[in-house]
């Protein structure tokens, strides 16, 4: 039987030890993570126990392959952990959602020339194409965009894979651009972010509006917590262990993804975290107006109860 445990003994072994005051979690009180502690696989019949077992410890031991941490992350692990999730990558009903959104905030219409930014596998720029709009899905991943090509109709979306800092389009060739479920943040310094903005706003005709959609920063201070622990339909584990820097404004997670099969992997991602007024700013920088800010694609203002942090702006010049 699978179980996750995340009492008062846990979470008192869950306290920072000796850190700083802007350093939310952190390790437990041998140092060891919440994933070495929990996670075991019991190899006679593949089911994930608690406890720790010889090959796990020698999985955390193999080094990580060099690089930035989104060229290794946004692979098979991700698509498959996050698609199974309630509500996730891989549910249409959150896609239909979204997609209705980015139609309404953004005019998108038959013929209007989009740019989706960080595409992933197309779950939106599948879905404006079929409503007749000319797209484009950008993505760094090459296993995400052969699952989009590999789903899409001969008259789909044409698939691009480039580094979104340096977009290989014109100035002036798409009328919107977006970039959803916090795809920005990704870069170890703060004026690669601004870069990639500038880049969208660049490549947008004058008048052309910009979309960018992130975990609200407010939101994830407000209700953070150092681990969670998610259970797979195929009988896996997916256990986020997270930290939160105050003062760089950025999220440090270990993911550990233990299979039903025995097999385990770990990712380490940093992602920034901002809030609506720091995408404010960094659209005006960028050349934008604001014209549009939101805490959630139902349409909700920026407040206390929202998880998101939307902003729609529109190029000046």
């Amino acid at each position: 039987m699978l179980c996750t445990r995340r009492g008062p003994a846990l979470r008192k072994r869950g306290a920072v030890r000796g850190g700083p005051p802007w350093l939310i979690g952190g390790t437990h009180s041998a140092g060891t993570t919440l994933s070495t502690l929990v996670v075991g696989v019991a190899l006679g019949g593949g089911r994930l126990v608690w406890g720790q077992h010889a090959c796990y410890r020698a999985a955390m031991k193999r080094r990580r392959t060099p690089g930035p941490w989104w060229l290794e992350f946004f692979a098979r692990d991700y698509y498959d952990a996050y698609r199974r999730m309630p509500g996730g990558i891989g549910d249409p009903q959150r896609a239909e959602r979204e997609v209705a959104f980015l139609r309404q905030q953004l005019g998108i219409a038959r013929g209007t020339r989009v740019l989706d930014v960080a595409c992933g596998h197309g779950r939106h720029a599948l879905r404006l194409a079929a409503a007749g709009a000319r797209v484009v899905g950008l993505d760094v991943s090459a296993f995400h965009l052969s699952l989009a090509r590999g789903t899409s109709p001969a008259d789909g979306p044409r698939w691009v894979r480039a580094d979104m800092r340096r977009l290989p389009f014109a100035e002036g060739s798409f009328d919107v651009c977006y970039s959803m479920f916090t795809s920005f943040g990704y870069f170890a310094d703060a004026a690669e972010d601004d870069q990639q903005l500038r880049e969208m706003v660049r490549v947008l005709v004058p008048g052309g509006r910009v979309l960018i959609d992130v975990v609200s920063r407010d939101h994830v201070v407000r209700s953070f917590s150092p681990a969670h622990v998610v259970h797979l339909e195929d009988g896996g584990l997916f256990i986020e262990e997270r930290r939160l820097d105050l003062v760089e404004g950025v999220i440090h997670t270990e993911y550990t993804h233990a299979a039903a099969s025995g097999q385990i992997r770990r990712h380490v991602v940093q992602v920034r975290a901002y809030t609506a007024t720091d995408l404010v700013r960094l659209l005006r920088a960028a050349g934008c107006e604001l014209d549009a800010a939101f805490g959630g694609v139902d349409g909700r203002a920026v407040g206390l109860d929202g998880s998101r942090a939307i902003v729609v702006g529109r190029k000046v010049k």
